[in-house]
């Protein structure tokens, strides 16, 4: 058999078609990584196989690894957990199948340190894939392949069950290996696309011409679609916009403003475009739910899962007819210019009302009541006001919320019933920007999950942000904003991303 996994000596030694690793039972080093093709160890640095650590990253001493079958039990100064390896021809997975230790912050997972010459087609290079939302891959995945890789699982958000997998194999193989290992992802718990990742420079989609639009008003569509057609667009991405005359959608609740659903959207502008060969693109922002969007916002469990940035105290009654907020606290921070890329939030949540304001000679000015459509009551001296996230005339829901799922499958609903074949999660940096620098890669890969496994089909996929763990799912980048000034020089930079974009095995675009 050209793969197994049993023990010599001393050792745990992982051998397939490729490379033999071999991991000392003692402390479970990394001995040596032998590459079969080039017949020499192309390990690095050494390095502890499996180990967890505080919760500055520093590692707890690993004892020794005990091999049943296809399971290591990793024992560790502050406990056990177990691990089970599956060493397949061409790439090997790794299991978390129990619990971390109690005190225990993180599990570092599969960490190898390579010595090999990266420039040298023939010798073997390293990739790794995360094949759970929350297993954190080290890197993005690419076409050279990296000097070390390991997997990050945080033991407060989700430890069992966490599974990585890695890739040692010659650098023009990787590509068709990471295919067969991408298709044993589970999509229930893991993240996959059948057109993104490996498989994202096989599809004649992904290498659409498109511009950006959000205009949908049926008058604006019939007249450009002529020119869209002789400038050789073939996709059109329809961005995300609010206004109730010109704009395309609202973000949350996926209002079509000129069509009312998505499945009107579908026969009017999608069906249209698809007689002219022509194909449409979802593009939203991320978690994000605009501040209009009545049919989440009027639902008091809902409110109370938005992201609150500050708390304070009312001081006194409201009534309906009061025309200001009397609040106790730390208000002097509090700035009201509601422009689309200010932080500042005129809106405060009482109670089950949503109320807007306005700051005036440092007094907080009503200016509506029960927005949104949430209940207008009187409220009580005493009672809790919140201060809500606000950006891009949006709110954005507790990364931990099920609100913040529900974004996401009201996302693929809006794909499946509008007939488009991509999504844009534009905006999605909200997650780096708020979240805790370890939690990014685990609610970055929660809501890609929630949002892949409830689309009918595939979608092509873009993204503003988002990570290694969600490499296999991205189709293609490159999508930048148009600049007024120095276009030769944008377009210049535009190419020089694109190059990169080719390093990740994705497709690129000058659109």
């Amino acid at each position: 058999m050209a793969f197994s996994i049993s023990e010599v000596n001393n050792s745990i030694v992982l051998s397939n078609s490729y490379v033999e690793i071999t991991v000392s039972k003692n402390e479970g080093i990394v001995e040596k990584v032998f590459c079969k093709k080039k017949n020499c160890d192309i390990s690095g640095e050494k390095t502890t196989l499996f180990y967890v650590t505080d919760e500055n990253y520093k590692p707890y001493k690993t004892n020794s690894l005990t091999l049943n079958n296809t399971t290591v039990t990793v024992d560790t100064e502050i406990g056990k957990f177990d691990v089970e390896i599956k060493v397949f021809d061409s790439y090997f997975t790794f299991e978390l199948t129990t619990e971390l230790p109690q005190k225990a912050y993180a599990l570092i997972m599969a960490h190898i340190k390579y010595g090999y010459d990266k420039d040298d087609e023939i010798n073997c290079t390293a990739v790794g894939v995360s094949m759970t939302y929350w297993t954190h891959p080290f890197c993005w995945v690419d076409e050279i392949g990296r000097k070390e890789n390991y997997a990050r699982v945080i033991r407060h958000l989700k430890d069992k069950g966490a599974k990585y997998g890695i890739v040692i194999a010659p650098t023009n193989e990787h590509r068709e290996i990471l295919k067969k290992l991408s298709l044993t992802i589970d999509r229930n718990v893991g993240i996959f696309s059948s057109i993104g990742g490996a498989f994202a420079r096989d599809h004649r989609i992904n290498y659409t011409n498109y511009i950006i639009q959000y205009h949908t008003d049926p008058e604006y569509f019939a007249k450009n679609l002529p020119l869209y057609r002789a400038l050789g667009v073939d996709q059109i991405d329809y961005h995300h916009n609010n206004h109730e005359t010109l704009g395309s959608f609202r973000q949350g609740d996926f209002h079509f403003f000129h069509y009312g659903s998505a499945e009107n959207f579908k026969k009017n502008v999608t069906d249209v475009l698809k007689e002219n060969g022509m194909s449409a693109g979802l593009h939203t922002y991320g978690p994000y739910i605009d501040q209009n969007a009545q049919a989440l916002l009027s639902v008091p469990e809902n409110l109370r899962q938005l992201r609150i940035e500050k708390t304070f105290t009312l001081l006194s009654n409201i009534k309906k007819d009061s025309e200001y907020l009397e609040l106790e606290g730390d208000t002097d921070s509090i700035k009201t210019d509601d422009s689309f890329y200010t932080m500042n939030s005129p809106f405060v949540i009482i109670d089950d009302e949503l109320i807007k304001f306005e700051r005036i000679d440092n007094k907080f000015k009503i200016v509506k009541r029960g927005y949104s459509g949430t209940k207008v009551t009187d409220h009580k001296k005493g009672a809790e006001v919140l201060y809500p996230h606000h950006l891009y005339w949006c709110f954005v829901p507790r990364f931990d919320s099920e609100l913040f799922l529900e974004i996401a499958r009201r996302t693929a609903k809006a794909y499946n019933e509008g007939g488009f074949n991509m999504i844009y999660l534009d905006a999605f940096e909200v997650i780096h920007k708020l979240a805790p620098k370890d939690e990014v890669s685990f609610y970055v890969g929660k809501f890609v999950n929630e949002l892949l496994k409830n689309c009918k089909t595939d979608p092509i996929l873009e993204s503003s942000a988002g990570g290694a763990v969600i490499w296999q799912t991205v189709s293609r980048g490159g999508a930048m904003d148009s600049p007024s000034r120095a276009y030769k020089r944008f377009n210049k930079r535009h190419a020089g991303f694109n190059v990169n974009a080719k390093k990740a095995h994705s497709t690129a675009t000058l659109g």
